[in-house]
């Protein structure tokens, strides 16, 4: 009997294990939107011109259909950024796309400070975005200097595009690029309590230091929703963009 016990025990054991080794696998999974040689880094110079239609109408070209949108802040300014296949330039001229060097690539991981933003437990962005002209402007009132810069990236893959009201998959992260460390962290706690007070976005709690999160920004990697579900319609992601 004694002997039963004991293999029952090891096979428990070795079930439980297994469970937490593949859950911390799929946690850790991520995946690029597609080839690096075929997608390019585009300035939006009409960035007015999104709009839903346009939105369906990128992710219905899109092969494979994964789309980084980011804006960067500098100083006084910002810009709208397109991580995309290299066709888009082509494709979709009333955006005026401009293709770019790379922007993530010279950035020092030393002087940054990145995490990714999630939905606060049991909130829905489906229900909550757009509400309010409050819900995301934590991007709007920025008071950075002449080379602070604050880095933000959605990455977005629709679960079905249909005429009125497709469901996207979203992740966000966000990067404050600042020398000074003081700044830096300044800057920082200014955002993140913008995030919180939105009353449905935080910042995720998680072990990966900045400099992962800045390597998964350069790769515009993907989380999937069974590592992190995140979802939006497509008239509330435009207003994540804006």
């Amino acid at each position: 009997m004694t002997s039963y016990i004991i293999v029952f025990l090891i096979l428990a054991a070795a079930v439980v294990i297994s469970y937490f080794l593949a859950k911390r696998s799929m946690r850790d999974f991520q995946e690029p939107p597609g080839p690096a040689e075929q997608y390019g880094v585009f300035l939006v110079r009409l960035p007015g011109a999104f709009d839903e239609n346009l939105l369906r109408e990128i992710f219905s070209y899109a092969k494979p259909k994964i789309v980084a949108f980011e804006r960067l802040f500098k100083g006084n300014e910002n810009a709208l950024v397109l991580y995309c296949p290299l066709s888009f330039e082509k494709k979709f001229t009333n955006l005026q796309l401009l293709e770019l060097e790379d922007y993530s690539l010279v950035i020092n991981s030393k002087n940054t400070l990145a995490w990714e933003i999630v939905l606060q437990k049991r909130k829905s962005l489906l229900s909550k975005i757009g509400e309010s002209n409050k819900d995301i402007d934590f991007l709007d009132h920025l008071s950075l200097g002449d080379e602070d810069q604050v880095l933000y990236q959605v990455v977005a893959q629709p679960d079905e595009i249909r005429a009125e009201d497709s469901v996207f998959q979203v992740n966000m992260r966000l990067i404050v690029v600042a020398i000074d460390p003081q700044n830096r962290a300044h800057i920082a706690k200014e955002i993140d309590k913008a995030i919180s007070e939105t009353g449905f976005l935080m910042r995720k709690k998680t072990s990966h230091s900045s400099s992962k999160i800045v390597k998964d920004y350069r790769k515009r990697n993907f989380i999937p929703q069974e590592v992190t579900k995140f979802k939006t319609t497509q008239d509330k992601l435009i207003v994540l963009l804006k």
